[in-house]
């Protein structure tokens, strides 16, 4: 089935009540899941995400005609699609990692973002890990010996915090500057592109100084 509000009336929590008719008649056939396929934008990802939904797939290409990108986000109402949905996310989000550093001009940073805080899979920075993340925010250890560790760090979530979730509260800067080095593996001159930190120095200051922000969420 297709839903929609109308733009006049959006805004006004009709859209959530539909979905929450759906799932509950959902419900009532015992039906395992609900999924939904639509062209995304930031802005449709947080929506079908305070609903609950989490992604699931996303399509190789562009749409031409919305410029959004075909996605798949899915709904489990059972134990059994639980553990496919827990399944589902982490091969999405190794996928996506991985096509955001082989084609990391396709996607905007907002984009990236809507999608990786949808993810409800727990994951934890191991101990060794939060060590050496110290060292790189406040003892000078090299960014490029701890990129393992702080791109284990952003994709770090708890019940209480969500790396990405906090990332996308940061300054637009800030938010270039992470995603660029860590998510999309770029140089200090492609980041500077994007966040307007200039120098490989800068840029290096500015990422210990986000990452103890970052490490100081976890505790």
């Amino acid at each position: 089935m297709r839903i929609a509000v109308h733009p006049a009336l959006q805004a006004q929590g009709l859209g959530s009540r539909l979905l929450a008719q759906v799932q509950a008649e959902a419900q009532d056939k015992q039906l395992d899941f609900c999924a939904a396929a639509f062209a995304a934008t930031p802005a449709l990802l947080r929506f079908w995400q305070r609903s609950a939904y989490v992604p699931l797939r996303m399509g190789e290409r562009c749409d031409a005609v919305t410029t959004g990108w075909p996605m798949l986000m899915f709904q489990a109402l059972s134990d059994r699609a639980g553990v496919v949905s827990r399944q589902a996310q982490l091969r999405f989000e190794s996928r996506f990692l991985l096509r955001l550093v082989a084609t990391p001009e396709a996607y905007e940073t907002a984009l990236i973002l809507a999608c990786l805080t949808g993810l409800r899979v727990p994951q934890l920075c191991s101990q060794d890990s939060l060590q050496r993340l110290q060292g790189f925010a406040h003892q000078q250890r090299g960014f490029e010996d701890s990129l393992p560790e702080l791109r284990e760090l952003l994709g770090c979530r708890t019940e209480s915090a969500n790396m990405m979730e906090t990332i996308a509260a940061f300054p637009d800067a800030d938010r270039e500057l992470l995603v660029a080095r860590i998510v999309r593996l770029e140089t200090p001159e492609q980041a500077e592109s994007r966040c307007h930190i200039q120098g490989k120095r800068l840029q290096l200051q500015r990422l210990r100084h986000l990452v103890a922000l970052l490490l100081n969420s976890l505790s």
